[in-house]
């Protein structure tokens, strides 16, 4: 009998000793861990094709840039398909340009999350400026034709035309039809649509006899380095 209650006593003593090693251990949390979610390559810019051209003359500089949101952004900027050594950057400068340099440029973004999104493109087309062949003097007959011709050099195509005639008060803008001195005007045009290449006087009187001059323009140029 004594030993069965030595024995019990025991077993008390050690599940009592067990409970309390069970109620003492220790609990740690680790954390919070923060997820960052990254978003996809897109293009800011630009939103249709077509609209985006660079212009200058040999020997100048021409920057391009492209605007991209996403993660871990990386660029390559490419000229008719194919990579440019080196042009890693969200903008593109070529130097001191020559007329090889002209064609068609795109960028090629990559990022850490999606595919990668190609520009539209940006041509980069390099113009001699402006300029002309003077107007030779003409000397003509009573009821001749006065026949002169302006030929524009460099610029963009296609031109077009005002012709002037200064009859000794300053220059005037001719339109088609009858002439001061009882000729007959063509090719100066009826503004607003303006005239051609070659201004012809039929008929020409004494008083058509004046300082002629032709004022070109080019076609409109854009000029937007954001891509």
């Amino acid at each position: 009998m004594k030993k069965s209650m030595v024995f019990a006593v025991c077993a008390v003593m050690m599940i009592a000793m067990m409970i309390t090693m069970s109620a003492t251990a220790a609990n740690v949390v680790i954390g919070p861990a923060t997820v960052s979610m990254g978003a996809d390559v897109t293009i800011g810019s630009p939103t249709s094709a077509g609209l985006h051209e660079q212009y200058t003359g040999v020997g100048n500089d021409v920057t391009v840039y492209v605007s991209a949101a996403g993660a871990g952004l990386t660029y390559q900027w490419r000229k008719g398909g194919v990579d440019i050594a080196g042009a890693t950057d969200s903008g593109l400068t070529l130097a001191n340009v020559v007329l090889a340099d002209a064609g068609t440029y795109d960028c090629v973004v990559s990022g850490t999350c999606g595919l990668p999104a190609t520009t539209l493109p940006v041509t980069v087309a390099i113009y001699d400026p402006l300029t002309g062949t003077p107007i030779l003097p003409i000397f003509e007959c009573p009821l001749g034709t006065i026949s002169l011709m302006a030929i524009p050099v460099g610029g963009k195509t296609p031109y077009t035309y005002e012709w002037f005639a200064d009859y000794g008060v300053g220059p005037m803008l001719l339109q088609d039809g009858a002439s001061p001195g009882g000729g007959v005007i063509a090719g100066a045009g009826t503004l607003p649509v303006l005239g051609a290449a070659n201004l012809t006087i039929t008929n020409a009187g004494a008083l058509d006899a004046a300082d002629y001059s032709c004022s070109v323009n080019d076609a409109p140029l854009i000029n937007d380095p954001d891509i």
